[in-house]
């Protein structure tokens, strides 16, 4: 069981402390709860890291853990508030979800000055839209401020009596909402909405689209991040919903986590709204394109994350690159560009080669422990499907790290069978800690050949600061020119996907994630991993920009890019690059997109594209652009991280990135959301705190369905966001209805 070393933080009791946490230092007065009925934790003692070969850890081994108090009741009594419950809706059009959470809280005891809850959600979300409603008159709605500026409005609220709530991002996937002077015996709820892209990947003839909810923060290694607090579990209820609506026929929705109900969506055919479904007499007919999902049964437990795939027939364009303009309602010359490029387009020629060694790096650190079977099965299955005389090696870390050989061997039939013996043998959960960043330099320093090397990492990525990691191996990645290449597989039910898909998108990887090979179905995202790992070194992309030449005199439009290198983009990926054009200057128009990819023999595909542009006037595409520039700064990407000489350069960098944030209304590493109180005549007799949503009265499908699936998507899309009351009948403007989260105090305000 996890155990507290300090208020609102966890470690998990298999691994040993990091380095810089003094187990002697801990309160000595934790004791096991009465009812729990287990032995203290008991950790694996440290030992330095570095050598290979070195002795290894038993899990058995050590001091004893101080006992574990009732943390649970620690944290609610220092203003800890978990909700009662939480409910998930979600809209999935073709490769884009959208997600509306409702969290429901209730203050039984005194009044709260404070209370704070944290959270998971999926890497790279743009956060549209945060409000709370106290009581049955007290609404609140949330506006984005630098985070300094919100945290001084957000304590003086609250030291002025004031209802108020505060929600933080402490680490790309892990967020806070905080609410001040909470009455006693008060219902509350909280809405949070926000947007991001599935992951997808082409399997023989049909493409399967993935949706990872996290629901779950697991216990890590190393240094907790400042603000990140948690109970030692999550024992509220969550319950969920799901409306799908495809390009293509649906083949079939299932989860290999959850028991679901999966119903597939009936009417009359040929149909363009949910409302003809729903008139239809012939209820025997059914739509092949949409389809509705809930949990089976009751509503689940937070324990682990809940991970559902799509299966669709394959399109007939999903090789080709798209490009989709969108112009913005009210902001005057405003647009931005999406840029959608499928792997096909770099990989189509590529073939497996033997050159170049695979390197595979397995956790084995204390925290894999329920994982250990599972990662023994993918392990095997790599082996088995390297390609004959390729070299190859097998490294395990935990505090340390050590190989199966000094240097790498090629596969045959005896190099094989000693493998999957050390695999049988030798992998088990008994290395300590997660020190997976040294693990790596040391495979990196080791080879002693300049020739390519792929590294594949199974991890369940349980480590805070997995920044650092994602940074070297970025930087091997691009210093070595695509020669050094990284992937990884994640492993367990709560995966660090900022660590796990971070270091295949750093190092021009691939990156799946399996929960347990208990469940089945894993074998195709491991194919997926090694088929990637083993196709030959790719050339890189490039992209020319061709504008309208009606005005000679006007110049190039000033535009920013999200990536801003996009030579460094993955191959394997399918990857969105973003153009946002905001400086209200005038300018031509976008005529064609040229991108260019070198062939791993030299030669070079030319693509040429024509803008879509959308029909209607909408901002959606402006948020994800914005979000993805904040992301490039926040991983030091961006196009001002060019220049490094200037004095002003740590302001420059705070400074666009707070401008960005409150301009587009996004929570970042810089900027925060403060909900403000506001006073209602309407009280909510029932107490459920119901709030209005609205969304998007523009048709999310005309963003982003239209340039892919057609003008009879779009209009589905429309008519299943209206009568699942998402979209008001009469919303026609997109400034006026779309989901905000209020206006800005730095530069003119975006709501929407």
């Amino acid at each position: 069981m996890p155990f507290p070393i300090f208020p609102g933080i966890r470690y998990d009791p298999c691994e040993p402390l990091p380095p810089d946490v003094n187990a002697w230092h801990i309160n000595a007065h934790y004791k096991l709860p009465e009812n729990e009925g287990q032995k203290p934790d008991v950790l694996p003692p440290r030992i330095p890291h570095g050598h290979v070969n070195s002795s290894q850890l038993s899990p058995e081994g050590g001091r004893g853990a101080p006992k574990v108090g009732n943390h649970d009741q620690q944290l609610r009594e220092e203003g800890f508030l978990p909700p009662q419950s939480t409910s998930v809706k979600v809209q999935i059009i073709h490769d884009t979800a959208k997600f509306i959470v409702t969290q429901l809280f209730k203050n039984e005891s005194h009044e709260i000055k404070q209370g704070i809850y944290q959270f998971p959600l999926p890497v790279d979300v743009t956060v549209t839209g945060f409000n709370c409603r106290i009581g049955p008159n007290k609404i609140i709605h949330g506006e984005v401020k630098a985070k300094e500026d919100v945290r001084h409005d957000f304590n003086e609220a609250r030291r002025q009596g004031r209802a108020g709530g505060l929600m933080e991002q402490q680490t790309p996937e892990i967020f806070t909402i905080t609410l001040a002077n909470i009455p006693s015996r008060t219902k509350m709820q909280a809405e949070l909405c926000f947007v991001c892209f599935l992951k997808q990947r082409v399997v023989a003839d049909h493409q399967v689209f993935t949706l990872t909810l996290p629901t779950f923060i697991a216990p890590r290694y190393g240094d907790v991040p400042p603000g990140v607090r948690m109970p030692t579990r999550d024992s509220h209820l969550l319950s969920l919903s799901i409306d799908i609506l495809t390009v293509e026929d649906l083949i079939t929705v299932k989860s290999e986590t959850h028991a679901i109900e999966y119903n597939r969506s009936t009417g009359a055919t040929p149909c363009q709204t949910w409302d003809d479904f729903i008139a239809s007499n012939d209820n025997n007919v059914v739509n092949s394109k949409a389809a509705t999902v809930e949990l089976k049964g009751r509503p689940t437990s937070l324990d682990k994350d809940i991970v559902i795939t799509i299966d669709t027939a394959l399109s007939d364009d999903s090789d080709a690159p798209q490009a989709c303009l969108e112009t913005h309602p009210t902001l005057e010359n405003h647009q931005a560009l999406m840029l959608t490029i499928p792997p096909e387009l770099m990989t189509a020629a590529a073939k497996s080669s033997n050159k170049g060694e695979i390197i595979f790096l397995a956790d084995c650190s204390g925290s894999m422990r329920d994982k250990i079977e599972s990662l023994k099965s993918a392990m095997m299955f790599f082996i088995n499907g390297i390609p004959m005389n390729r070299p190859f090696n097998i490294w395990r870390f935990g505090s340390d790290y050590t190989a199966l050989w000094s240097k790498s061997k090629p596969l045959n039939k005896s190099s094989r069978e000693k493998a999957m013996a050390y695999v049988r043998k030798e992998f088990a959960s008994d290395m300590g800690g997660t020190e997976i960043l040294s693990a790596l330099e040391a495979i990196c320093n080791s080879s002693k050949s300049l020739g390519a090397m792929d590294i594949i990492v199974l991890t369940d990525g349980e480590v805070w600061y997995p920044e650092k990691t994602v940074d070297f191996v970025r930087s091997k990645w691009e210093t070595s020119k695509g020669l050094i290449r990284f992937f990884s597989l994640g492993i367990g039910r709560a995966v660090s996907h900022e660590l796990v898909e971070g270091i295949a998108k750093a190092g021009g990887g691939y990156a799946e994630v399996i929960t347990s090979v208990s469940g089945g179905g894993w074998e195709d995202r491991v194919v997926a991993v090694l088929k990637a790992a083993i196709t030959g070194h790719i050339g890189s992309l490039s992209m020319k920009l061709e504008w309208q030449k009606e005005d000679k005199q006007r110049t190039c439009p000033e535009f920013k890019q999200s990536p801003n290198d996009i030579s460094t983009i993955s191959p394997f990926l399918r990857n969105r690059i973003f153009l946002l054009f905001d400086s209200g200057k005038q300018s031509p128009a976008l005529k064609h997109v040229i991108l260019q990819a070198e062939e791993p023999n030299g030669d070079t595909i030319t693509k040429t594209l024509s803008p879509k542009r959308l029909r209607q006037p909408d901002t959606l595409l402006h948020k994800l652009a914005a979000r993805a520039l904040l992301g490039d700064i926040e991983r030091g990407e961006s196009w001002l991280h060019k220049d490094q000489n200037a004095y002003t350069y740590d302001s420059m960098i705070k400074a666009e990135a707070i401008r960005l944030g409150c301009k587009w209304s996004l929570v970042s590493k810089w900027t925060s959301v403060y909900a403000v109180e506001e006073e209602t005549t309407v009280p909510d007799e029932a107490m459920e705190m119901e709030i209005n949503i609205t969304v998007a009265a523009d048709d999310l499908g005309d963003t982003l369905l239209l340039p892919r699936g057609g003008q009879a998507a779009a209009h589905l899309a429309s008519g299943l966001l209206r009568s699942r009351g998402y979209i008001g009948q009469s919303d026609t403007k997109s400034d006026s209805s779309e989901l905000s989260i209020g206006t800005c105090s730095a530069g003119p305000s975006v709501t929407g």
